[in-house]
């Protein structure tokens, strides 16, 4: 009996401290937090192990580029705020649906195990590898502000058109002529008969022509 509480409580801490626990924003943030402050107080060694290193280059390569990321502001303990604020966090495919794949194939990652964190313009991407985050991309966190507006929901496939979309099946507008409509008033039907000041080709010549 005491060796089967022991083996249950065994579990119970590994699941608590989330060995096989869901990846949350709150766990991303808590990563992005820490990595800002460390890259702030100029501490890498204390940011590098949240970063996941790029495919053939080595740890030593990635500190001595970590500088730059705070120097063009793509990360700041500001900016991570908002972000964790008003951004939306999800799987890597929802949250960039246009270029989440690409990114994740060139880090060498499987999509389906990325997570992504999007508040325009800044883009934070990390790999879950069921206990932490690897972050491979970090991009533009540095220049929120408090004026950046929330991430918006994109527009459903069945939504209703826009008030400025024209539906394919709608009449033409105002402006435009429909191929069946009737000649303008300062255009002549190819039948109609020639006006006053035109002369028919086998008309008579004039009395002053010869």
């Amino acid at each position: 009996m005491t060796r089967i509480l022991a083996v249950s409580f065994a579990a119970l801490l590994f699941v608590g401290c989330g060995g096989a626990g869901k990846p949350t924003q709150e766990q991303l943030g808590k990563q992005l937090t820490e990595v800002a402050a460390a890259l702030e107080a100029g501490d890498l060694d204390k940011a590098a192990p949240h970063l996941l290193v790029p495919p053939g280059r080595s740890m030593d390569e990635l500190k001595g580029q970590l500088p730059k990321i705070v120097e063009r502001k793509e990360i700041s303990s500001d900016g991570v705020k908002i972000l964790l604020e008003k951004g939306k966090f999800g799987p890597l495919a929802d949250v960039f649906p246009e270029h989440g794949g690409r990114r994740a194939k060139r880090a060498g990652l499987k999509l389906e195990e990325c997570y992504g964190l999007r508040l325009d313009p800044a883009e934070v991407m990390a790999h879950w590898d069921g206990s932490s985050f690897k972050i491979f991309r970090l991009d533009d966190v540095g220049k929120l502000t408090a004026d950046t507006p929330a991430a918006a929901d994109e527009k459903p496939a069945d939504e209703a058109p826009a008030a400025d979309e024209k539906p394919a099946d709608e009449a033409p507008a105002a402006d435009e002529k429909p191929a069946d409509e009737a000649p303008a008033a300062d255009e002549k039907p190819a039948d109609e008969a020639p006006a006053a000041d035109e002369k028919p080709a086998d008309e008579a010549p004039a009395a002053d022509e010869k």
